[in-house]
């Protein structure tokens, strides 16, 4: 129990740094929870636009850990996976 607390803490701990970086690099970014990218995903008005939002959000599963992220007033989508300005990937909605 001690041992998965740990890593959910440092989980944690990692999340806040991304997010971080996210806010100083675009202070108009909403953090998204995994369940918002879902919808986003569903809300694909073809079955193209549905397969490549849901292959673009598996490219998050190389990192160990992300947040994901849209800016507010656009359509732009992505996600962070790394504290420097450039360490994140732009997901494309249409």
């Amino acid at each position: 129990m001690f041992m998965e607390q740990a890593l959910c803490d440092a989980v944690d701990t990692m999340q806040d740094a991304l997010w971080e970086t996210q806010i100083r690099e675009y202070p108009k970014s909403v953090r998204m929870s995994i369940e918002e990218v879902y919808a986003w995903c569903n809300e694909a008005k073809t079955g193209t636009t549905l397969h490549n939002r849901y292959i673009q959000i598996s490219m998050a599963l190389q990192y160990p850990v992300v947040v994901f992220y849209r800016i507010e007033g656009t359509k732009f989508r992505g996600f962070r996976y790394g504290v420097d300005g450039s360490e994140y990937m732009s997901l494309y909605g249409d």
